[in-house]
């Protein structure tokens, strides 16, 4: 009775993030990833070990371990967030750590602080804030 016999959808027809950049590499999607819905309101703290696609709101603090984070041009967050690479297509307050790379889409807006070794900002975006590309060979060793 509760059994579905269709097959479970590929990752082909779940869809792929549009592409931002020509360093698709360094955003490379798994397949595996959760999205907060543009009705959704999270407050608190988010973690986990997937990709993550925010279209809601979201205040507090996220952490992705070796996930990588999309906030879609209708996300709004006001938090601190953690991830292997952050692209910022709507609206970000806080800070935003990235394990590889951060980059701010046109559409990007973030008020805070970057921190990662790769940053980009693409022309249409904006920032206020500041940024600190340190180098992890430096870092580790101090």
């Amino acid at each position: 009775m509760w059994e579905n016999d269709s097959p479970e959808p590929s990752t082909a027809s779940r869809g792929t993030l549009p592409p931002v950049s020509t360093q698709q590499d360094a955003v490379r999607l798994n397949g595996d990833r959760s999205v907060i819905g543009s009705s959704i309101t999270i407050r608190g703290e988010v973690s986990g070990s997937q990709d993550l696609v925010i279209k809601g709101c979201v205040e507090g603090q996220l952490s992705l371990t070796g996930g990588n984070l999309t906030v879609g041009k209708e996300g709004r967050i006001k938090a601190d967030l953690q991830a292997r690479v952050i692209q910022v297509d709507g609206f970000v307050d806080g800070l935003l750590r990235g394990e590889e790379q951060i980059l701010l889409s046109e559409t990007g807006r973030v008020r805070g602080k970057l921190i990662a070794p790769r940053v980009i900002l693409k022309e249409g975006s904006n920032f206020k804030g500041t940024v600190d590309m340190g180098n992890r060979m430096q870092d580790s060793a101090e």
